[in-house]
């Protein structure tokens, strides 16, 4: 297996981010207008970066958050179903401390190597896993020199976490993730990834977005918050 380096990009803003919603339910809710403004400054902030593909979720935040940055490397945005938003089940669309919790304490055990537990009415964290490894898997085996993947809060949190060596099993818990927030990791020769840049404000820099704004709990929610 080559070495490869991938970037992994949370989406811009959503009305359910604002409102805190846990909204995995696809395709779901477009950018606002906010969100629109953050995804058109991506391609700026990643200007020095030798992109050489992008590729989406199948929920419209993130297609709509990948098109500019494909559209200025002249790229065609490819679009795939397994690194969608780690699903919610019967908790979709919830908002308020107890459910929020109730996710994130599952989602952040996944990442802390206890796959076991299943989302209510949803996966587990193998399932996930599973999807989201694979979409990794073939994206990275092209010899590409930067792929990058529009995904979501919680599934790059989770996914670092678990995937990347050099990290604790709390960093899903405890590194927040903003909207258009990234991730460079780098998987060596033997397979193993590690963590190389963890961008947890936006790319598109604070002119086009103010941490106090809410971005959704997947991104911005830590253990901390819930103490």
């Amino acid at each position: 297996m080559p070495a490869a380096q991938l970037l992994l990009l949370r989406h811009a803003q959503t009305p359910s981010n604002v409102l805190g919603l846990l909204d995995s339910r696809i395709p779901g809710p477009g950018l606002t207008d906010l969100g629109r403004e953050q995804a058109a400054a991506v391609p700026g902030a990643l200007k020095t970066y030798p992109v050489s593909s992008v590729t989406a979720s199948s929920m419209v935040r993130t297609v709509q958050t990948g098109e500019p940055l494909a559209d200025e490397r002249f790229l065609t945005l490819a679009v795939e179903h397994g690194v969608h938003e780690i699903l919610a089940g019967d908790m979709e669309m919830a908002a308020g401390e107890e459910a929020l919790a109730r996710y994130v304490k599952i989602a952040w055990g996944w990442a802390a190597g206890d796959l076991s537990p299943r989302m209510p009415g949803a996966e587990n964290g193998r399932e996930f896993f599973e999807r989201f490894d694979d979409v990794v898997d073939r994206v990275t085996s092209r010899d590409e020199q930067l792929p990058v993947i529009v995904s979501h809060g919680a599934s790059i949190r989770v996914w670092a976490g678990l995937r990347c060596q050099n990290v604790s099993d709390s960093f899903a818990a405890d590194a927040e993730l903003h909207n258009t927030g990234s991730a460079l990791v780098e998987r060596s020769v033997s397979g193993k990834w590690k963590l190389l840049m963890w961008n947890a404000g936006p790319e598109g820099g604070a002119a086009s977005h103010s941490l106090s704004r809410k971005d959704g709990p997947t991104g911005s929610l830590t253990e901390q918050d819930l103490r």
